[in-house]
């Protein structure tokens, strides 16, 4: 196996790529073959297509150079909640339709634009509703620290295939945390796009705006040329001429010390914490505090601020989950078939009357101006990205959905409500706990300046308080 390409960054291979010294080819073959080795234990694809794979790379080699985008050669796979036509999507369900898409959906398109080479489809959790990847019938996706522990989700599939060294970077799409909650369980940075950043999701797709696409990486630079690469291609798809560029990455690549001085909130409290009992374990608590510290000796500002409070907010947003469920699973669908937490969230969401989603929607609006307000002081809030290390496979209850559902809030209280505000965040590997998982912590911005997350990011990473975690191979 080619092992020298999948060890190197995106960045890494992009500049070779670039060069010519190797062949978008080659780094598909070496990823491939990573695949073949290591997925069987991980669970990362739900299906693999080389044929796929065969057409782009043909495709590429007949693109000329000034028409080639950023990501020109270099692997990803689809997300399988979203379509490619010709292509059966999986949906991460036993219900799924077995018919082959006709056409391919706007997100798999921004990245067969930028220049990628799909590999394959991810695991999903079913209909991409919980935040772990354990479907019935469909690959599980186990973490690759330990694989007795889940890799999170809804794009879980995708963390651990970045994780296993099976590709180098990986698009995925968060409506509550599916972007930052495997990332940050697998060891790996997480970027949250703005809420209108690229047009990949119809408003319908959205769910109120909730949901957007991301980007799940090995370090900040490689977060920040996917992230880029998708933001070109829609502007192109979009009727757009505008050459290929990278210029956020390629200045991420020359700063050599911390970001300009910045406000930085470290927030106390979370949304949920009304609605059921959050515990956010010392560990991960004890290492936030130290990245707030080395913030400060960066020379940035930090102070502590306690998070607005709502009580209705778990309720509000349980509501419009709810009828977002209802919603993506298709109304013919035989509910016998769905697992016990996707039909009691159908089953509750079509008892949701078009007044209750938009009280719901008011109070979160209502919310999202006021957490707003208090934020806007501060260039960047810091919180723990979650309360825990990747949970065991297992760990949710399978049959109870209320309390599945409570478990979710409990694990990942951090995550939803930056959906509601519609900002970006970016979650960070900061080191690893005494069970041997990843610790990650979480940066909130303000809408349309990922720039400024990613060169906070970015100077944490310098110093050497963020670092790329990669499991050992042998663990695969």
């Amino acid at each position: 196996m080619t092992a020298d390409l999948t060890e190197l960054s995106a960045v890494a291979l992009r500049d070779l790529l670039r060069v010519g010294a190797v062949s978008p080819r080659e780094v598909a073959v070496a990823f491939t073959e990573a695949i073949a080795a290591r997925d069987a234990f991980v669970g990362a694809f739900s299906q693999h297509d080389p044929a796929l794979a065969a057409m782009q790379l043909d495709d590429l080699y007949r693109q000329p150079p000034e028409e080639r985008g950023p990501l020109w050669g270099l692997p990803g796979g689809d997300k399988d909640l979203y379509d490619r036509a010709g292509a059966v999507t999986g949906f991460g369900s036993r219900a799924n339709s077995p018919h082959p898409a006709r056409r391919t959906h706007r997100l798999l398109q921004l990245a067969d634009r930028a220049g990628m080479v799909s590999l394959g489809r991810t695991s999903v959790p079913e209909f991409g509703l919980p935040c772990y990847t354990e479907p019935l019938d469909w690959p599980t996706a186990h973490n690759p620290w330990r694989l007795d522990r889940n890799a999170g989700g809804s794009s879980g599939g995708a963390a651990a295939a970045v994780s296993a060294g099976m590709l180098p970077f990986a698009i995925g799409t968060d409506g509550g945390g599916s972007v930052r909650i495997p990332a940050a369980s697998c060891g790996l940075v997480g970027l949250k796009h703005s809420r209108g950043r690229t047009a990949a999701l119809t408003v319908a797709e959205s769910a109120s705006g909730l949901i957007v696409e991301g980007c799940i990486a090995h370090d900040v630079t490689d977060a920040a040329l996917l992230s880029e690469g998708l933001v070109w291609a829609d502007a192109r798809l979009s009727g757009g001429s505008a050459a290929p560029t990278t210029a956020l990455t390629d200045r991420l690549l020359q700063q050599d010390g911390p970001a300009s001085h910045a406000r930085v909130a470290l927030l106390e409290g979370s949304p949920w914490d009304a609605f059921t009992d959050i515990t956010v374990t010392a560990e991960i608590r004890s290492r936030t505090e130290e990245i707030a510290a080395a913030l400060a000796d960066q020379g940035h500002e930090v102070q502590r601020i306690r998070l607005v409070e709502e009580d209705r907010y778990g309720a509000a947003f349980s509501v419009l989950w709810q009828a977002g469920a209802a919603a993506a699973v298709p109304a013919d669908v035989d509910t016998s078939l769905l697992e016990p937490l996707t039909a009691w969230l159908v089953a509750q969401g079509r008892t949701v009357v078009e007044a209750d989603i938009q009280q719901a929607l008011q109070l979160l609006r209502g919310y999202a101006e006021r957490v707003e307000t208090q934020f806007t002081p501060w260039d960047a809030v810091l919180t723990p990205a979650l309360a825990d290390t990747a949970r065991p496979n297992g760990w949710y209850d399978p049959v109870d959905a209320r309390r599945n559902f409570a478990q979710q809030c409990q694990f990942t209280p951090f995550t939803s409500f930056v959906n509601v505000l519609g900002a970006p965040a970016i979650t960070l590997p900061t080191g690893l706990a005494a069970d041997g998982l990843p610790i990650g912590v979480q940066l909130i911005g303000h809408i349309g300046d990922e720039a400024r997350l990613l060169e906070l990011a970015r100077g944490l990473e310098l110093a050497g308080e963020v670092f790329a975690l990669r499991p050992s191979i042998d663990a695969c």
